[in-house]
């Protein structure tokens, strides 16, 4: 069993609390009803969703083990399918059945989109859906002994032709997604890249020119949630730069805590979604108007819940298979 890496697991814990800020955000802004505090809802989507997709697949990609033959490739596909097409299964049915007995919907999903979320995921579960295309690509790519810097070019590639030609949705978003996924396998063999103190301002820089110019763009300049051409400077290089910050940050209570959870980013990603849709209508139903306070309470209830999920999951098999689908069959400890 290998040993885990504290940063990482701090990474991952700060990063999906970032992922359950944006959403929450991003819900309340999408109602319409707060449009005194547009710039702010804008502001903060456009810097939360440059960095924590980006950082998600780059960590997938630094703590991936490559595969080295048909066998392994087989065995380490199947694992991984099995493990996200689970929750990736159940979450997409109850995220729109939730969606059909609330009024509060801002994008509604129809019975016919669930039926066909193999070929156009739900939602938020196109991370899922990327996540498997992005582990097989990859895969399929060490057994044909294309190196990490050809697998980032290929990405990259990719990556300005769905720009001009309509791609099948997986293959547009798995190879774009790709990019970043192998720059985290790059940092792993080069870590210079992100322990360097002359990288880091080098990349802050370029990065803070990036968001600039992306403003100045005008349009939905704070629509970052995917990758662009007009977006990939900023995107690709948060991830060396967010390394660096976990990588070096201390241990304390605080990151103490989030690096605990960071193990089940997993969990939480699933849970907070439908949580965040849940407590923002419940909270508006309660009358509470009060922007910041909303935004707040929505996303402390959203990690509350996430957490008890969690928690259930350690004490029951029924709720852990959802998440843990391997684990539970092979009746391993869910810690």
């Amino acid at each position: 069993m290998s040993k885990r890496l504290w940063w990482v697991d701090l990474a991952k814990g700060w990063t999906i609390m970032l992922v359950v800020t944006a959403h929450s955000i991003q819900g309340i802004y999408k109602t319409g009803a707060y449009g005194s505090f547009d710039l702010i809802s804008k502001s903060s989507m456009f810097f939360l969703f440059t960095i924590i997709m980006p950082v998600f697949f780059a960590l997938s990609g630094f703590v991936d083990r490559p595969v080295d033959s048909i066998n392994s490739l087989k065995n380490s596909a199947l694992k991984k399918t099995v493990n996200l097409i689970v929750p990736y299964v159940v979450f997409s049915a109850i995220y729109v059945a939730l969606q059909h007995f609330s009024n509060g919907v801002n994008s509604l999903y129809t019975w016919k989109d669930l039926l066909l979320m193999f070929e156009r995921p739900i939602g938020y579960m196109w991370f899922l859906y990327a996540l498997s295309f992005v582990f097989l690509i990859a895969g399929i790519l060490d057994v044909l002994n294309f190196s990490v810097p050809c697998q980032v070019l290929i990405g990259l590639i990719f990556l300005v032709i769905k720009q001009y030609v309509a791609l099948p949705y997986f293959l547009a978003v798995s190879f774009t997604w790709l990019v970043c996924f192998e720059c985290g396998r790059i940092l792993k063999t080069y870590n210079w890249l992100y322990t360097s103190k002359k990288f880091f301002y080098f990349f802050s820089v370029l990065i803070l020119i990036s968001l600039i110019v992306q403003y100045r763009q005008g349009g939905m300049w704070y629509d970052t949630n995917t990758l662009t051409i007009s977006n990939s400077v900023s995107k690709i290089l948060s991830i060396p730069v967010a390394f660096r910050v976990f990588y070096y940050a201390g241990r304390n209570k605080i990151n103490n805590y989030f690096a605990k959870y960071g193990k089940y980013s997993l969990v939480i990603y699933m849970v907070h979604a439908p949580a965040t849709s849940i407590f923002r209508v419940l909270l508006a139903k309660m009358h509470i108007t009060n922007y910041f306070l909303l935004v707040i309470l929505v996303i402390a209830l959203s990690w509350m819940v996430s957490v008890m999920v969690i928690k259930m999951c350690k004490r029951s098999k029924a709720v852990a298979i959802v998440f843990f689908p391997l684990k539970v069959i092979s009746n391993a400890k869910i810690s």
